[in-house]
């Protein structure tokens, strides 16, 4: 994950093929509290946890919690079939 900027504390993840309808500053008024990330539940009956797709994550607690580490070291040691979904979806508990 790259470093983003500091300014809210929070950085947005969208898929490519999303389209953007209204206005996303909302988003980033949410109170995330303690929580490393807000996130679409995944709608494929065989996926479980959450959709990569449209993740907004707290960058305080993300770096708290060392997840770039983590995610790196999950990579490397499996082979996920889908490596950010699989890979977040691993390091991030059920709770988000």
């Amino acid at each position: 994950m790259p470093k983003p900027a500091p300014r809210s504390g929070k950085a947005l993840c969208l898929d490519l093929d999303m389209f953007i309808l209204c206005d996303l500053r909302e988003l980033f008024s949410l109170s995330l509290q303690d929580k490393i990330a807000a996130v679409a539940e995944s709608l494929h009956i065989h996926a479980m946890g959450f959709n990569f797709g449209f993740v907004l994550f707290n960058v305080q607690e993300w770096r708290a919690q060392n997840l770039q580490a983590q995610s790196i070291a999950f990579l490397q040691t499996n082979n996920p079939k889908f490596s950010e979904q699989d890979t977040l979806n691993a390091m991030i508990p059920k709770s988000f």
